[in-house]
C-alpha cells in the first residue's frame, strides 16, 4: 500500500510485504529529488497486528507530517 498527502506530495509512506514473509514494512520516506529520498522513519511489524496497530502507524505518518509543516521544512 502506498499513502501520499496531496498537499505534502514529496512525503510517501509506503507498507509492503515481500511475498512469503510473515511481516510487513512500513516506511516514510522524503522524495528530495526523483532519485533520491531520505528515510524517516521505518518499522518491521508482525502480519498478524490488530489493524489498530497498522492504523497507529499511519498515525506516526501524519505526525511526521505535521512536524515538517511546524518546523517549516520546504517541500
Amino acid at each position: 500500500m502506498y499513502y501520499q498527502l496531496p498537499t505534502y506530495p514529496n512525503i510517501t509512506a509506503t507498507i509492503g510485504r515481500p511475498d512469503g514473509n510473515l511481516f510487513c514494512e512500513l516506511t516514510v520516506e522524503l522524495q528530495i529529488t526523483p532519485d533520491r529520498g531520505h528515510l524517516l522513519f521505518a518499522d518491521v511489524i508482525n502480519q498478524e497486528e490488530p489493524s489498530e496497530r497498522i492504523q497507529a502507524l499511519l498515525d506516526v505518518y501524519v505526525r511526521f507530517v505535521l512536524d515538517a509543516v511546524e518546523l517549516q521544512l520546504p517541500f
